[in-house]
């Protein structure tokens, strides 16, 4: 970066290197029908994944750059967090009263629930020493939609902190 808290100088910070692992099932459940549905189908995928990043060397130089004092800054911490996320999955089989085939049905897709996911970093819960302050998050939210309203989206934000978390660490 170059800003006029460097006087104009380029100030560079290093990278480190980030490590991950995720799972993702897909449970199904089967519902039988009715109003019209032959059967319906619920899916819950839920995403679970975990990430680590090994401790940072930011230079002052960097820091008074950006703005940013070295005391409070949780940048250089090393990183060990848990993320966790749910999609939701309706859909109905429709099926025409002129087809035998009982596979032939069409299918709808009711309602899809998509949750953002939460995150939670273990080493900075532990370095700052309240739990709270863990949770990487400032905001949640889930977007809803259907076949049966194409082309609409219902998304809902949820801000978790009043302000940001991290200026009051």
């Amino acid at each position: 970066v170059r800003t006029f808290r460097s006087n104009g100088q380029w100030v560079r910070q290093t990278k480190r290197p980030s490590f991950g692992l995720s799972a993702s099932p897909t449970f199904f459940g089967l519902i039988p029908g009715f109003f019209g549905y032959s059967r319906f189908r619920h899916a819950i995928q839920p995403t679970l994944s975990y990430s680590f990043a090994p401790r940072a060397d930011v230079s002052d130089e960097f820091l008074a750059a950006v703005g940013i004092s070295r005391q409070g800054y949780l940048g250089s911490l090393a990183q060990n967090a848990l993320s966790l996320g749910l999609t939701q999955n309706i859909e109905g089989k429709v099926r025409s009263p002129r087809d035998t085939n009982p596979e032939g049905a069409r299918k709808v897709k009711l309602l899809t629930l998509t949750f953002s996911s939460l995150n939670y970093d273990f080493e900075r819960a532990r370095k700052t020493g309240r739990a709270i302050s863990g949770l990487t998050n400032q905001t949640f939210s889930y977007t809803a939609r259907s076949e049966l309203l194409p082309n609409v989206d219902l998304q809902v934000n949820y801000s978790l902190f009043e302000g940001n978390p991290d200026d009051c660490i």
